[in-house]
């Protein structure tokens, strides 16, 4: 999966060797943010108060989302409820793109952040 390029002037920019600029601006991005998403893991570990079930579980499905993509296993059997919940809250951003996810990822842990301290 290739990143879509940013709508705007530097989209159509062509560079000395034919480079689209806008292709560097996206690479550029995509960097910034997956350091940013790294820096959120690593902080919604350290929260002074654990979430609630509701919270982990979108912090679940948005991690797998940015981390691994579409859903790519056999949602787990009825006895297996933990599971299940996993699977429901990746599958539940099913079409989500890498960047996307770890976009939403990040807001969701700032909010946490604000809300339980760090």
């Amino acid at each position: 999966m290739q990143p879509q390029e940013p709508v705007g002037r530097l989209s159509g920019a062509v560079g000395e060797k034919g480079e689209r600029s806008g292709s560097k601006v996206c690479l550029l991005l995509t960097a910034i943010m997956s350091d940013s998403f790294q820096q959120a893991a690593e902080e919604v570990k350290v929260l002074k108060k654990r979430p609630d079930r509701e919270e982990l579980s979108s912090l679940y499905g948005l991690y797998k989302q940015a981390t691994v993509g579409d859903v790519n296993i056999d949602r787990p059997g009825f006895l297996d409820v933990v599971g299940q919940g996993k699977w429901d809250a990746w599958n539940a951003r099913k079409g989500l793109s890498r960047d996307e996810a770890m976009a939403s990822y990040v807001s969701v842990v700032e909010n946490l952040k604000a809300k339980y301290g760090v």
